[in-house]
């Protein structure tokens, strides 16, 4: 059998969204994004990293929609929440979207 399957996987990079995690949260811990390649070394070979950012200033009605989408909404305090809010209303918010993009290939079968 070829090893010709390939697995791609894109996570938060560190720094991921830091702004708004630190606006949001009194402790702030980075994202171990590589945690998981012990766990598929058996199985896939790692022959690519690539990082991938861009950065965003955001209005409140943005902020609050990219709030929506990520697990901050239900962790973060309200009032935290609402207070990040209330303060981009007066002035919009710049932060940072980060991933790292994996690429495995299938190990070979023995």
């Amino acid at each position: 059998m070829t090893a010709d399957g390939y697995l791609i996987i894109a996570k938060p990079d560190i720094g991921h969204l830091a702004t708004m995690r630190e606006a949001l949260f009194d402790n702030v811990r980075e994202h171990d994004s590589d945690k998981f390649l012990h766990e598929l070394a058996p199985y896939f070979t790692l022959i690519g990293t690539e990082h991938v950012s861009t950065e965003m200033t955001l209005s409140a009605a943005d902020l609050a929609d990219l709030m929506t989408m990520t697990p901050y909404a239900y962790r973060a305090l309200n009032e935290k929440r609402q207070a990040l809010l209330a303060a981009v209303e007066t002035e919009s918010f710049t932060t940072q979207a980060k991933f790292v993009v994996y690429i495995l290939q299938k190990t070979a079968a023995e």
